[in-house]
């Protein structure tokens, strides 16, 4: 396979901050995770494909070039700029995304028990709608490491994103409580998870138990939050509509 031309020019600043976690697969995650909320996440698994391929049988480097590659392509290609849509064609492409996905079960078997390992591939599963898989993931992640706020995160979200295929209301209502309670505790372990997307999943989640009044508190952080960060009108006005659907089914 051809080298990928990286259409960045080249920022030696971030090469060092991603250099610097590698060796530490939680602290490369987060990493991972930080640079994506800045808008870098395409940058990163460029870098983490040039490093993978100098030190292929690095399994912990392994393990962050799929993560890496994964974060990179989970964008709206609309919000994406030009020379990021490139990079995610290529990230996309049959080659590399075949590469990766067998890397990925490369990685479970190679590390199989590393909690943070359990957590990127679940986040994987999740994103591509695969509940059961993305849930006995974080399980297993939570059974290796109670004490990390993501294993809770995420199996909070995989129980949640069950519900969809769930018809009986009891079962639904019962993840749903329990998604609640894993909520909390990745909060409490995690305080940094409120501001990515915690609030939101408070909103489904507490809509779900008709937990309206609830609901409407966490849509407020989350418009508060939006609000400081100047986010575009879009934004602001789908959140508004939505805070208004929540707040005609309180009861008066």
């Amino acid at each position: 396979m051809q080298e990928f031309k990286s259409p960045y020019p080249s920022d030696p600043n971030l090469e060092t901050q991603v250099l610097r976690n590698t060796s530490n697969l939680r602290n490369a995650f987060m990493n991972i995770l930080f640079l994506h909320s800045k808008g870098r996440a395409q940058e990163v698994a460029l870098i983490y494909k040039k490093l993978f391929l100098k030190t292929p049988k690095d399994t912990l480097l392994k393990a962050q070039y799929v993560f890496s590659h994964f974060v990179g392509t989970a964008s709206f290609m609309e919000s994406l700029a030009t020379k990021q849509q490139k990079v995610v064609y290529y990230l996309l492409s049959d080659p590399v995304r075949i590469e990766c996905n067998a890397l990925r079960e490369e990685v479970l078997k190679d590390l199989p028990k590393s909690p943070e390992v359990k957590i990127m591939t679940a986040m994987f599963f999740k994103y591509n709608a695969k509940w059961s898989k993305s849930l006995e993931l974080a399980s297993q992640a939570l059974f290796l490491d109670s004490n990390w706020g993501y294993s809770y995160y995420l199996r909070g979200q995989s129980l949640t994103g069950s519900n969809i295929d769930i018809k009986d209301k009891n079962t639904r209502l019962k993840n749903a409580k329990s998604a609640i309670s894993d909520f909390k505790m990745a909060e409490k372990l995690n305080p940094e998870l409120k501001f990515q997307n915690l609030y939101y999943e408070y909103v489904h989640t507490y809509s779900e138990l008709a937990d309206y009044k609830t609901a409407l508190t966490y849509m407020d952080k989350i418009i508060a939050v939006v609000k400081e960060k100047n986010s575009p009108p879009e934004k602001m006005q789908m959140l508004t509509t939505w805070r208004k659907s929540i707040a005609s089914k309180i009861k008066s």
